[in-house]
């Protein structure tokens, strides 16, 4: 299957032969679908807390914050096309009709929205010097109908660039003496609830290598600033996907995709490559969160509440949990305990019914088993027809029945079983996640070995006009989580404000 060649550049990449050689079987299966159960509900598997529990929670964990090693990790590596495909398709249209026509099309409503509030924009002032620097103003393209002028000055090098920024270098909120993008947004909510010890604000990002100096060098420039501003050290870490997690491709005769040149195609293999990145780090508690996913410093309150008390959650169970494991390595273990643990491990985390098991060394060690794993505790918030995972039970090859967050593509909707199950869903998950991932004597999991290796997803795409089928790792919060220990909490829909595409920053959460 791979040549001589094939194999010094897997070899060159971290890539062994036999790895590749599951790429490709993987590939030819297709996509292994999880079996649903039943979608996670409220008294079903999410959890929703009264303000007393809400308090008690926020107590502890403003009470431990400061004794506890931990770290902000976002995903920051994606590109902000998506975010202007409408005005790129716009872009590539013959005729340029009147603006309160545009307003009136279906099809365009949404450019015409975004040059009508172009002033609303964090960067209107930016792209208004850029356009007078080549002799334009935007209130004359705009009168004139020459919105491709103020259109690819947004876009393109020649203006602002932004088509070919990351999400995280573009301006997303406009304060009266400031402009934040959205990198600079999650390190001031990152201040605002993952403060530790010695007021040290440590976060993690992952971009893409291309990008990675545009972010170096705005965390130059802030830095200081910040640091003075809010008395605090500022510890920010930056990584990019590893080589040896790029996957391999099938062409439409079922072989290994190849380029022109003959050499194997290599792909991203999605966001659940970052587990690798994850698993490098020594921290004991993680916040994880999308880099689009941010809001002014105006109104983090509602942020940083939840935060707090799923950060305090994670604390309890992680407490009770240490505790259980140090009493089974002591010789203070009796049934008393064991019972305690098991009941602990059934009506507390939603797991297996250990009841069954009469050996008491069988039961210590099983319990062992089950309860030193990573723990991750994940807001959830109503849907509202956002597309993307949500809480479901899964039922795994044994039979036994476990929460996992499950993406639409990984659900069999040709089964009409299935499908009813997915329709009935309440919740969605808005990537709001924090978690443990050092074990009771603080030494660090290998997150690697608590993955699904089979939840994998099978993708079609194209290259150089050629069909394929691209195979994306299991997901980071899908199937590279899929073995830890997870529990559901609602969260307020106002804590999710994601940026798919530009006017999402016209709505009232992004404007200060």
């Amino acid at each position: 299957m791979f040549n001589n060649k094939d194999i010094e550049i897997l070899e060159s990449r971290g890539i062994s032969v036999n790895e590749a050689s599951k790429q490709i079987e993987r590939l030819r299966k297709g996509t292994k679908y999880v079996k649903l159960k039943a979608p996670a509900t409220v008294n079903s598997g999410i959890i929703v807390p009264d303000d007393e529990v809400l308090t008690e929670w926020i107590r502890l964990y403003d009470d431990e914050v400061k004794k506890i090693d931990l770290i902000k990790f976002v995903p920051a590596s994606g590109a902000a096309s998506r975010m202007f495909k409408r005005i790129q398709e716009f872009l590539l249209e013959k005729s340029l009709p009147k603006l309160s026509d545009l307003l009136a099309d279906n099809e365009f409503y949404s450019v015409g929205n975004t040059l009508k509030n172009i002033d609303r924009f964090a960067f209107a002032e930016q792209l208004a010097a850029c356009m007078q620097i080549s002799g334009s103003k935007i209130s004359e393209c705009l009168n004139d109908k020459n919105y491709n002028i103020v259109l690819l000055k947004i876009l393109t090098d020649s203006g602002l660039n932004l088509a070919n920024l990351p999400k995280g270098l573009i301006s997303f909120h406009k304060y009266e003496k400031k402009i934040r993008t959205a990198f600079e947004e999650h390190i001031i909510e990152g201040i605002y609830y993952s403060k530790s010890c010695n007021n040290e604000v440590k976060l993690h990002f992952t971009v893409s290598p291309e990008h990675r100096n545009g972010f170096e060098q705005l965390l130059k420039e802030i830095k200081a600033e910040y640091e003075d501003l809010y008395d605090i050290k500022l510890i920010v870490e930056f990584s990019e996907q590893k080589p040896s997690t790029d996957t391999l491709s099938l062409d439409s005769e079922g072989q290994a995709f190849r380029n022109d040149d003959n050499t194997l195609l290599f792909r991203p293999g999605g966001h659940g490559a970052l587990i690798e990145n994850m698993n490098t780090l020594t921290n004991d508690i993680v916040f994880i969160k999308n880099i689009d996913n941010v809001v002014p410093q105006n109104r983090l309150a509602e942020t940083v509440k939840y935060k707090k008390a799923l950060g305090g959650l994670l604390l309890s169970i992680r407490n009770t949990i240490h505790e259980f494991l140090l009493l089974a390595d002591s010789n203070d273990l009796d049934n008393e305990i064991i019972d305690s643990m098991i009941a602990f491990v059934h009506s507390e985390l939603h797991l297996e019914d250990l009841t069954y098991i009469n050996d008491f060394k069988e039961k210590k060690e099983r319990l062992k088993e089950i309860l030193n794993r990573p723990i991750r505790i994940c807001g959830m918030v109503k849907n509202t027809g956002e597309p993307g995972g949500g809480p479901f039970w899964v039922e795994d090859q044994s039979g036994k029945f476990s929460l996992q967050i499950v993406e639409k593509a990984q659900i069999q909707l040709n089964d009409p079983v299935q499908k009813q199950i997915f329709e009935k869903s309440t919740h969605f998950n808005p990537v709001d996640i924090v978690c443990s991932i050092t074990d009771y004597r603080g030494k660090s999991f290998d997150l690697r070995r608590f993955r699904d290796d089979e939840t994998y997803f099978v993708a079609e795409k194209t290259k150089s006009g050629k069909s394929l089928k691209a195979l994306e790792l299991p997901g980071l919060w899908n199937g590279a989580m899929a073995k830890w220990i997870t529990l559901f909490v609602e969260v307020p829909l106002v804590s999710f404000n994601p940026v798919k595409e530009i006017n999402d920053l016209l709505r009232k959460e992004h404007q200060v």
